[in-house]
């Protein structure tokens, strides 16, 4: 099978026509047109994310477009990286802990401007703690 891309949105002339084969046996003429859409949808993510790259690594006040090797293998590896962080099921910790940084934040800044006794000063101190342990852990999570 050598899926061409119908339904690609590119005007002839434009952009990069690479040729694809793939061996799917067994499959319907459906799945085939299907398959070739997937491709394309990931190759135009691979090229937005390509640009992306390069834009950012561009020196300041340069004007010439140059997306090299190096561009695109770190455009695969962001793509893989999202993906990666989508599969990874958030369990009720990261729940808790998105819910925590803003509570707790807010009762430290509360209790930051109303310190009169002892007891004010260690809820304080025990919400600014949980908030920063809240955050370090969405962090290390990669939710943030």
């Amino acid at each position: 099978m050598t899926p061409l891309i119908p339904n690609a949105d590119i005007p002839d002339g434009v952009g990069l026509l690479i040729h694809v084969r793939a061996n799917l046996e067994g499959s319907s003429d459906r799945a085939q047109h299907l398959y070739a859409r997937f491709i394309q949808d990931y190759a135009d993510l691979l090229a937005g994310e390509s640009a992306r790259q390069e834009a950012s690594a561009r020196a300041p006040g340069a004007r010439a477009v140059e997306i090299t090797e190096s561009t695109v293998i770190r455009a695969r590896e962001s793509l893989n990286q999202e993906i990666a962080k989508r599969q990874r099921p958030a369990g009720w910790r990261e729940g808790v802990a998105l819910l925590g940084v803003p509570i707790l934040s807010g009762t430290a800044g509360v209790m930051g401007s109303n310190l009169h006794s002892s007891w004010q000063w260690a809820v304080l101190g025990i919400a600014s703690a949980a908030a920063i342990a809240c955050l370090l852990y969405l962090l290390k999570r990669r939710l943030l």
